[in-house]
């Protein structure tokens, strides 16, 4: 599995990435897969709990564990806080 450069220092904690991500939205878009992401209450819900978590750098909205970028990475399904306050939704 591919990853993200910013993610070489903590390669374990991140199971799914933001190629993940793009690539089941490409799926979606053509057609072959379901809508890799879960609904919007869902999406508030995860959001709530990054923006009040420590571990948020609170100028870029980056997640301090695992870097991404937590108003993307909580609207997907398979993606889940390196912290467990939040698990992915399969």
């Amino acid at each position: 599995m591919s990853r993200c450069p910013c993610e070489k220092k903590q390669k374990n904690k991140q199971k799914y990435n933001i190629y993940d991500a793009i690539k089941e939205d490409s799926l979606y878009h053509f057609g072959i897969a379901e809508s890799p992401h879960v609904d919007l209450e869902i999406q508030q819900k995860r959001l709530h709990i990054c923006l009040a978590c420590d571990r948020l750098f609170a100028l870029t909205k980056n997640c301090k564990e695992c870097g991404c970028f937590v108003k993307m990475k909580v609207k997907y399904k398979k993606s889940e806080c390196p912290l467990g306050k939040w698990d992915a939704e399969e």
